[in-house]
């Protein structure tokens, strides 16, 4: 009796032995067991043979469909772009901001950068100058280069003006921000300076800026 006993007890601790044993490698060149912790020894691949999506992985509404244990970038999944931009090849903003209390036609703002290549926005709110044609440009030299022009002529409020442009710094050289108004005067209110970001980037980002600069033409 004890040893029929015994023997039961043997035959079923050796079979949880190989049913724990082949939960863990079941994954090793056989069928993948839904619900469990599979494993193998070497990599996983899924190859779709025809068009369309080869996995399609789904949760319950506030679950994430996909868990990873390690914080090493995966290639091609990571987000790594912004609107066309390595993170390499981005910095922390310059800001610049003026205001004139004095009414002016014209009004010149050199923008004081290290050497390097720049994308540059700027915004200008010029109150005094409704109803009148207005206009701001980067002006970029050596060469006086134009970037970025903007140009309004008309209305009954304040003419704002924005642009954007892709500027060089050089040893030689410095960039001004330019702006006027035809026939008038303007000025800024205290809260709404004009202002001016540049933003350093990369050799390898140029394809993704805005048009280079063109001569400028008076």
């Amino acid at each position: 009796m004890r040893l029929r006993s015994a023997l039961s007890a043997l035959g079923i601790a050796m079979a949880m032995v190989v049913c724990l044993d082949y939960l863990s490698y079941a994954a090793t060149g056989h069928s993948f067991i839904l619900g469990r912790a599979n494993s193998a020894n070497a990599m996983t691949s899924l190859t779709r043979t025809t068009a369309g999506t080869a996995l399609n992985l789904a949760s319950v509404a506030g679950s994430p469909p996909l868990r990873v244990n390690q914080s090493v970038k995966a290639p091609n999944l990571n987000a790594d772009m912004l609107d066309g931009f390595d993170y390499t090849g981005l910095s922390m903003a310059r800001v610049f901001t003026r205001d004139i209390t004095t009414a002016v036609s014209q009004f010149t703002m050199t923008i004081p950068l290290p050497v390097g290549k720049y994308v540059v926005s700027y915004s200008a709110v010029l109150f005094g100058a409704a109803g009148k044609p207005v206009w701001c440009r980067l002006n970029q030299y050596p060469g006086l280069q134009m970037v970025g022009e903007s140009s309004f002529d008309g209305g009954t409020k304040p003419p704002g003006l924005s642009g954007t442009g892709f500027v060089t710094q050089t040893p030689q050289g410095h960039i001004d921000l330019d702006c006027g108004v035809q026939g008038g005067t303007f000025t800024t209110l205290q809260n709404e300076p004009i202002q001016v970001v540049a933003q350093t980037v990369a050799a390898s980002n140029e394809t993704a800026l805005p048009q280079p600069a063109r001569p400028l033409r008076r």
